[in-house]
């Protein structure tokens, strides 16, 4: 019961841990282009971003499988997966 609540609460950081940190990402980038200090971002650079995003992703989905906290992997194979329809979805649109 302890393993559960603590693989609940792990879940709930993690989740909360990466929404801040795309988030960050996602307003530092927009408001250096704004500010003239970057040009907009290359398809091939996102693309390799939202890979190297999906391969960390699922390594940490395997390690916390291994860690016996399936909660938590289940959330990070999740979000892995929704990164990698990203990247498909924004490579197939040409």
């Amino acid at each position: 019961m302890l393993w559960l609540l603590f693989d609940l609460g792990l879940t709930v950081l993690l989740v909360a841990g990466e929404a801040v940190a795309v988030t960050g990402w996602f307003l530092h980038g927009s408001f250096e282009v704004l500010q003239g200090r970057r040009k907009t971002t290359t398809r091939r650079r996102f693309a390799l971003e939202l890979a190297g995003t999906a391969a960390v992703l699922a390594g940490a989905a395997t390690g916390l499988f291994l860690l016996r906290l399936p909660l938590a992997a289940a959330v990070q194979g999740v979000l892995a997966t929704a990164v990698l329809l990203l990247l498909l979805l924004g490579l197939l649109d040409r």
